[in-house]
């Protein structure tokens, strides 16, 4: 039987505060609505032991987490789920997590947007103790879903990763154009064609243009928040250190291509310039 609590510090605030800690079980088995509904709904952080629900060592895992649950105190949620049933398999979709990933121990801080963090260590008490004291003292470094780059990269778009990102897009002086897409989006299915021969059009003429993309539902990069479905963005090469310039022009070739020549750091060689040129100059000579 859990401890009886006493709240000293008399207002509205507080009493919010002590209510949200202790209106719930100090350990929740299993990530179910209830859970969904007190990690996301009220923005209550948690930590997370995701195990096999039929494994030999869950009722160790289960002891674990509730002798962990009482030093805590009710300062951080205490979960043990499976991955399999209901809710607790779209969670772990959602966060990257898969069956080879198991058990593994994570903190979903929901207090502003969500931030992820992953214990390295191995599953014991102090361990789990010291993984929520680095936590609450910023010490931790967030867990971002990252897809295998491609051994095979050399297509006219660049495929983009998230353990790639900082290289191919920003540690670089190249322009590069990005699209940030869902496999499942009909908008970026229809964009893909147009943006692959924008690249194919630029490419052999212009080698500090980099068109690039990244399947953002794969993959996370922590100082890009995408909102909606496609996302285009630009880094000028001699702009990195600022912010990406969106692309919200019309999905067209054309449209795309002048977007890239006016905002592009070194100036784009494009041939279809050339034969306008060359039209221009037949006329003047008519």
């Amino acid at each position: 039987m859990e401890k009886k609590q006493e709240l000293t510090d008399i207002k509205e605030s507080s009493i919010i505060q002590f209510i949200d800690r202790y209106s719930v079980p100090k350990i929740m088995i299993k990530f179910d609505e209830k859970a969904a509904q007190i990690i996301f709904g009220k923005a209550l952080p948690a930590i997370i032991l995701f195990a096999k629900g039929k494994s030999e060592k869950w009722k160790d895992y289960e002891k674990l987490m509730t002798s962990v649950s009482d030093k805590l105190n009710g300062k951080i949620k205490v979960i043990i789920t499976d991955i399999k049933d209901g809710i607790a398999s779209k969670l772990a979709e959602y966060i990257g997590i898969k069956e080879s990933d198991l058990p593994s121990v994570r903190i979903l801080d929901t207090r502003a947007e969500l931030k992820k963090y992953t214990m390295e260590d191995e599953i014991t008490e102090l361990n789990i103790l010291k993984f929520v004291e680095d936590w609450e003292n910023n010490k931790l470094k967030l867990y971002l879903k990252s897809g295998e780059e491609p051994k095979n990269n050399n297509g006219d778009v660049l495929i983009v990763v998230g353990k790639t990102f900082e290289r191919d897009v920003i540690n670089n002086d190249n322009d590069v154009m990005i699209l940030f897409y869902a496999p499942w989006c009909a908008h970026c299915k229809a964009l893909h064609p147009k943006y692959e021969e924008v690249a194919k059009k630029l490419k052999a003429k212009n080698p500090k243009l980099v068109m690039a993309k990244i399947d953002a539902t794969e993959n996370e990069v922590e100082s890009v928040n995408i909102s909606g479905f496609p996302t285009v963005k630009f880094y000028p090469g001699n702009k990195k250190d600022k912010a990406p310039i969106d692309y919200s022009g019309d999905r067209s070739v054309n449209d795309i291509i002048k977007f890239i020549k006016i905002n592009a750091a070194t100036p784009i060689i494009y041939e279809e310039d050339k034969k306008e040129d060359k039209k221009e100059d037949e006329k003047e000579d008519v």
